[in-house]
């Protein structure tokens, strides 16, 4: 909480506790004024929580940390795997699809699975694909 920055809604929260707690005469103008100043410039919100919390108001709950993309990240790196698997390319992205869908840790059937049967395709297409290559070179194709 000590990094979540205060916005006009938090402002607002704890400026209607203090009206209240003004309202109801649990505290005095002058102190009000103070407090309302040191709201109005306040950054973060254990600042506004120092101000209001005593009168009712409640800082919010810290937000979770948005979830990693990892699955979205291996379903395009899936998909960009089996097309490029022609020029080898997709070895790569196609392990790094891998890598990425096993990072996103999830259990369900959902974009990080589809990436990696994606980008397994991919990597057993560029393997062909390599494969191929290198017979080509290898071996004489006339008499």
């Amino acid at each position: 909480m000590s990094n979540q920055r205060a916005d006009a809604a938090h402002r607002a929260d704890a400026l209607a506790a203090l009206s209240r707690a003004l309202d109801d005469g649990r505290l005095p103008v002058g102190e009000y004024d103070s407090r309302v100043a040191a709201i109005g410039s306040a950054t973060y919100v254990p600042e506004l929580a120092a101000q209001a919390q005593q009168f009712g108001w409640q800082p919010p709950s810290p937000s979770p940390a948005a979830a990693a993309p990892y699955g979205k990240i291996a379903l395009v790196l899936g998909i960009l795997s089996v097309p490029f698997a022609v020029c080898l390319v997709g070895l790569i992205l196609g392990g790094l699809a891998i890598v990425y869908s096993v990072r996103a840790h999830e259990t369900r059937f959902g974009p990080a699975m589809i990436g990696r049967v994606f980008g397994i395709i991919g990597v057993a297409l560029s393997l062909a694909a390599g494969s191929a290559l290198i017979y080509a070179l290898t071996h004489s194709l006339g008499p």
